[in-house]
């Protein structure tokens, strides 16, 4: 009888700091996930998910365990769209975060209704009774196993992918180094009027001069330094190259200070393009076609997902064999126990079942997302 009471009793203001914290929290992932890195979003979501498991306990009791994870794995779609907008984007993009979305402002809208539908629930689950949670672990002892399955599939996949190919923040690497444009210190500067012609068709308005060509054969690349100060300092160097008409076009590069660094140049077959790095900036250079990026979608059969991605999904596939364990050995202790032991067993291989949902649909959406963008095939 006591049981029954302490199971059904509610406290409203736990109840209101649960729902509040598990949405922030959830749009806090969102964020960080768009605006830093995928994997912040999931280190943001566990935390989240943390502090809002302990306002749940203090609310419903044991029935927080099962409805948070239940919730939980309601946030797959969420981080799967993450992994899907990761690989959208240019190689070398890094977003500020005021301008992190890479889209339009209704996608932004659209995004955010959808991770606010994700998060909603909560405040359902959280008032499950005994019923309503057995139907969670009927549920969760028949999917489990199959997301488990799939999982593996595809941290199998990320493995192997790892054994073939490099990373995305490896690529430049393993290209062979065309050239390295040098830095045009002391080099002269010769004026460019303020007019079109084949050798500088700049259209800039304003005074600029012209650094001589460095031949990296068949390109060759130069600087355009705006001269409008006098602050050698605050120079504007933009990085050009001639195509095979002979007129000039910007990489895609400047440079702000008195001199520029050494860029390298490589080489990329498939592209039949040649890719340009400053730091964490990469433009590609054809001399057939003006292109202004790379994105990771050009490259994704020669690519494998992040590292991160597929040592997340190896844990998360991890926790629920280490659940299917527990419950199978927690199935062995239930012969010869009295109903109510046994309902308690089933309640708790019932749980045991939810948390390894949660954890393959979670860990793997990343992966999940590269084999749907085609990294994984």
């Amino acid at each position: 009888m006591e049981t029954s009471r302490r199971e059904a009793h509610h406290t409203p203001v736990a109840e209101l700091v649960v729902q509040v914290v598990w949405v922030v929290g959830v749009l806090a992932a969102y964020f960080a996930g768009a605006g830093i890195h995928p994997l912040a979003a999931v280190a943001v979501l566990a935390a989240t998910f943390g502090v809002t498991l302990l306002f749940a306990r203090l609310s419903t009791g044991w029935r927080a365990v099962p409805a948070m994870f239940a919730t939980l794995t309601l946030q797959a779609p969420l981080l799967c769209g993450l992994g899907l907008y990761a690989l959208g984007l240019p190689l070398g993009h890094h977003p500020y975060l005021c301008f992190f979305w890479h889209g339009t402002s209704l996608q932004l809208v659209e995004a955010f209704a959808v991770v606010a539908a994700l998060s909603v629930p909560i405040g359902f689950m959280t008032r499950l009774e005994r019923g309503g949670l057995r139907q969670l672990h009927w549920f969760a002892r028949r999917a489990a196993p199959v997301a488990a399955l799939g999982s593996a599939v595809l941290v199998v996949l990320g493995a192997v992918r790892l054994t073939r190919y490099p990373t995305p923040d490896h690529y430049l690497e393993s290209l062979p180094l065309h050239a390295t444009i040098p830095t045009p210190r002391d080099q002269p500067c010769t004026p460019i009027e303020n007019k079109r012609d084949p050798n500088h068709d700049s259209g800039w308005e304003r005074d600029e001069c012209a650094t001589p060509e460095f031949n990296a054969s068949p390109l060759s690349f130069h600087y355009h330094v705006d001269a409008y100060s006098r602050d050698p300092e605050s120079k504007h160097f933009s990085l050009q190259y001639r195509t095979n008409a002979g007129y000039d076009r910007w990489v895609g590069m400047w440079f702000w200070g008195s001199q520029p660094p050494e860029v390298p140049v490589r080489r990329d077959d498939s592209l039949d393009a040649w890719v340009v790095q400053a730091g964490n900036r990469v433009a590609v250079v054809s001399l057939n076609r003006p292109r202004w990026g790379l994105d990771l979608s050009d490259i994704r059969k020669r690519v494998a997902p992040p590292l991160g991605w597929t040592l997340l999904a190896g844990a998360g596939l991890l926790v629920a064999l280490a659940c299917f364990g527990a419950s199978s050995a927690l199935g062995g202790l239930a012969a010869g126990r009295s109903d109510t032991g046994q309902e308690w067993i089933a309640r708790r291989r019932g749980d045991l079942s939810l948390i390894a949902l949660a954890s393959v649909l979670c860990s793997s959406a990343l992966l999940a997302a590269a084999l749907f963008a085609g990294f994984l095939t």
